[in-house]
């Protein structure tokens, strides 16, 4: 499953990143594809999330996966086809200088690009039934007891963290290859993907045919006598019942303080802040160098986690993890601060206080994906099987909303001048998320998995 979970990983990570790339080769003068894109592949994840989370507690578990690869395999043909053919529009001389300011000047543009837009959706939300499906249905099935459970969840969150600097790296370096142009590039990784789903596949089909859990019956879906527009195909009565059984579970403010994480733009991958700290003079190579320490700093946090909870609980190291990201984004936002507002700092004093700043922030991380693992253990046990998917679901698309929230802030609040505005929102939100686990921890956690296990 963790190898599954890589190849999948590397391939979504190399394609999101490199479609950009070739929207602003496309048009070069607008940044209004690359944003449209960037909008539809997490907004569809907010209103159909939930509504894929409830086909994963009614559907065999390999059928769902077939789903997945699939609508992930059309999306890929699909886009690559549309792509290659609005690179090809650029290319004529003639369309080139239309096409640079104004993506959508010509019909055929249109067509393609929301051709692309529509199969970037379907990648988007298959890709997120990949997700929903292993790691919160999957790994806690197959894997009962807590101390291999955490373990494979930390070996886990380590591929994100491998595959979120990876897969840009390599998709960045392929355009680098003398005489390998754009267009080769997003074919090369395009094929890469179509590659990667055979093995996917196999390594899933073998791990369902191993485990027999697995491939034990699902509950059976309730005969829906309501209202055609009531029914199951419909979004926002899939949103409705999913935040009605959210609600109702004891790991819901675990849940909800994992999303308040989402909502900052303090985060060394973040574009915003990325762009923040070149504005303000940071040089590529620093910053390549802030970003790719994040993620070491990060892998420190989860090696250590499942150290730590043989002797202080699953329940407690979480809590430990989230009050030092708290506290020391909480003193990054302070040291930000007084770099602000103190005016007569000289040049050394306020590059010095700048990289205390960072240091602080790149210490937060450790309690980040730390906190992360002791988050998905708890939602794992402590969600009944039935219905993981759709409780899950509500989760995956209030942080997928997070996202789309802090990406409007970085818009309305563009201005450098004005970043300290989102440094202290950000801040807010971490500490309203640490204050809502303290309460979950003292409310449920101190006794254990009986304290909030809901059978």
């Amino acid at each position: 499953m963790i190898l599954s979970h890589f190849l999948t990983r590397m391939g979504d990570k190399m394609w999101e990143f490199i479609i950009p790339l070739a929207l602003i080769d496309v048009a070069p003068h607008t940044l209004l594809p690359a944003a449209l894109f960037g909008t539809v592949v997490t907004g569809v994840r907010v209103l159909f999330g939930t509504s894929m989370g409830r086909l994963i507690d009614t559907k065999k578990r390999m059928t769902m996966i077939q789903w997945g690869i699939g609508g992930q395999l059309f999306s890929v043909t699909a886009s690559s086809f549309c792509l290659y053919y609005l690179m090809s529009m650029a290319e004529n001389k003639t369309m080139k200088s239309n096409l640079s300011n104004n993506i959508f000047y010509y019909t055929d543009s249109i067509l393609l690009t929301t051709a692309l837009m529509i199969s970037a959706a379907i990648g988007s939300i298959c890709a997120n039934i990949m997700d929903l499906a292993i790691e919160r249905d999957w790994v806690p099935t197959a894997i009962t007891q807590e101390q291999y459970l955490t373990v494979t969840n930390t070996r886990m969150r380590q591929v994100d963290l491998v595959t979120e600097i990876g897969g840009p790296f390599l998709a960045g370096v392929v355009p680098l290859i003398p005489h390998v142009s754009l267009t080769y590039s997003f074919t090369i990784i395009a094929g890469f993907n179509f590659i990667t789903f055979i093995p996917q596949y196999l390594l899933l089909w073998h791990v369902y045919h191993t485990i027999s859990p697995l491939r034990a019956a699902k509950r059976p879906r309730e005969e829906d006598n309501t209202c055609f527009c009531l029914r199951d195909w419909n979004p926002l009565v899939n949103i409705f019942r999913g935040w009605t059984l959210y609600i109702a579970q004891p790991v819901a403010l675990a849940s909800l303080a994992m999303t308040c994480l989402w909502l900052t733009i303090l985060s060394p991958h973040d574009v915003v802040f990325t762009a923040y700290l070149n504005a303000v003079g940071y040089n590529s190579l620093e910053l390549g160098l802030f970003r790719g320490i994040g993620a070491l700093v990060g892998f420190a946090g989860t090696f250590a986690f499942p150290r730590f909870v043989p002797r202080f609980g699953l329940e407690k190291t979480s809590w430990f993890y989230i009050i030092e990201e708290g506290l020391l984004l909480s003193a990054a936002a302070v040291v930000f601060t007084i770099g602000k507002v103190i005016p007569s700092l000289s040049e050394t004093t306020g590059a010095a206080i700048n990289y205390v700043f960072l240091v602080f922030l790149l210490l937060s991380r450790l309690g980040l994906y730390g906190f992360e693992v002791g988050e998905i253990s708890i939602m794992q046990q402590g969600v009944p099987e039935d219905i993981r998917g759709i409780v899950n679901s509500v989760e995956s698309s209030l942080t997928s909303l997070a996202s789309l929230l802090v990406f409007l802030g970085g818009f309305i609040l563009s201005n450098p001048d004005q970043f300290i505005y989102l440094v202290w929102v950000s801040t807010f939100f971490v500490v309203l998320g640490a204050v809502l686990f303290t309460i979950w921890y003292f409310k449920y956690g101190t006794n254990g998995k009986a304290g909030y296990q809901k059978l």
